[in-house]
């Protein structure tokens, strides 16, 4: 692996965090980027709060509100061949994943590092049409860009397990 996308020196990945690269080819990188600018995308909501992103959830949706899972839209067959790599990727079994997020963020705007709500289990993230920079919490070192053309993959088993 060259440096430019070496996500830690020496190859020292904490426990719980894979990288894959070129994770999709550029040919699928744009039918999932046609396929998502038809999703019905809307304001993220924090309870009260709206997040400076645009979100459409599948299979399952945590709601801020109330603070539990409820049901959304079934996850769209156009999806099915990802998340069945997504599961090969991470050995699980088939119809493992239940719950797709999709989530657009506008230029420049992030994501604080945060732990996902326990209900989701493994995170996989796919970043579409840009590098994706990963900054962990206090104590570990930037992770740096992900992947340059911005074809990047994690996946964290149980990330709330992840220590520095």
């Amino acid at each position: 692996m060259t440096a430019q996308l070496a996500l830690f020196e020496n190859d020292l990945t904490p426990a719980g965090l894979r990288y894959q690269p070129d994770f999709i080819t550029a040919e699928e990188e744009a039918e999932l980027t046609s396929e998502i600018e038809r999703v019905d995308l809307k304001p993220f909501q924090f309870g009260q709060f709206e997040g400076k992103r645009r979100v459409a959830w599948f299979g399952w949706q945590y709601d801020y509100s109330d603070r539990k899972l409820k049901r959304a839209n079934d996850i769209p067959p156009w999806l099915g061949g990802l998340v069945s790599r997504v599961e090969t990727f991470d050995g699980l079994e088939e119809g493992s994943i239940r719950q797709v997020l999709i989530t657009e963020y506008e230029a420049g705007a992030g994501i604080g590092w945060h732990r996902d709500k326990p209900h989701f289990d493994r995170i996989f993230g796919l970043s579409l049409k840009s590098p994706c920079l990963a900054v962990p919490p206090e104590g570990w070192r930037e992770l740096g860009a992900l992947q340059p053309d911005g074809h990047a993959a994690l996946a964290l088993s149980d990330g709330r397990r992840l220590t520095p």
